[in-house]
């Protein structure tokens, strides 16, 4: 079963960091949906194990996806991911594996939105976006798409409307495609964090 579900983004205004901020703050100066502190990273690229969550389904068999240690969206640190495509078929998968040294939550049931940063090199792309729960027998998943504008985009998707569709106490694997993408289109991403602040800042 998959449903669709509508997704926004904007990119909130930067502020100065303060010499000697930690990593989460500044996420929370970054992203003000954050400032309760009720949030969760599901990965920052910061910690090259972070990348044990990430595959790639290339159904071009020429998609990669890589570690990128000055990729990510400099107000909040270095690390990003770097993902390249052929087409909209290639996704990249987010997910547990059994030897990893960092893990997929599972249960977002505390949390409101699901934020992440996406870097766009044109215009006239598109995130998809899945979330699916249950086992293998009995899958379901919500999808979502959002246009791209050209430099960094910061989606969010609102949680209550996926738990329509998913078990958010059993979110097994995240998948993420690119629309429009013709071969070596390359995207980056970072900040993929879980948050309970409810907060429009747009």
């Amino acid at each position: 079963m998959v449903g669709a579900l509508m997704l926004s983004g904007c990119v909130a205004p930067l502020t100065p960091q303060a010499p000697g901020a930690t990593q989460a703050d500044r996420l929370v100066q970054v992203y003000p949906e954050l400032k309760s502190g009720r949030f969760a990273v599901l990965a920052d690229f910061e910690d090259a194990k972070h990348m044990d969550l990430f595959r790639v389904d290339s159904a071009s068999e020429s998609a990669t996806v890589t570690l990128d240690p000055k990729g990510g969206r400099v107000e909040t640190g270095k690390g990003g991911l770097a993902l390249t495509v052929a087409s909209a078929e290639d996704a990249l998968v987010v997910g547990n594996a059994d030897e990893a040294r960092w893990y997929l939550k599972r249960d977002w049931r505390a949390y409101d939105l699901l934020m992440l940063a996406v870097f766009a090199p044109r215009e006239g792309l598109s995130l998809t976006l899945d979330v699916a729960s249950g086992s293998a027998e009995r899958r379901t998943s919500a999808r979502t798409t959002l246009r791209l504008d050209k430099g960094w985009n910061v989606p969010r998707l609102d949680l209550a409307e996926i738990a329509e569709l998913v078990a958010l106490d059993d979110v097994q694997e995240m998948r993420l495609s690119i629309e429009g993408a013709t071969k070596g289109t390359a995207v980056r991403f970072d900040d993929i964090v879980l948050t309970s602040n409810r907060e429009d800042v747009c």
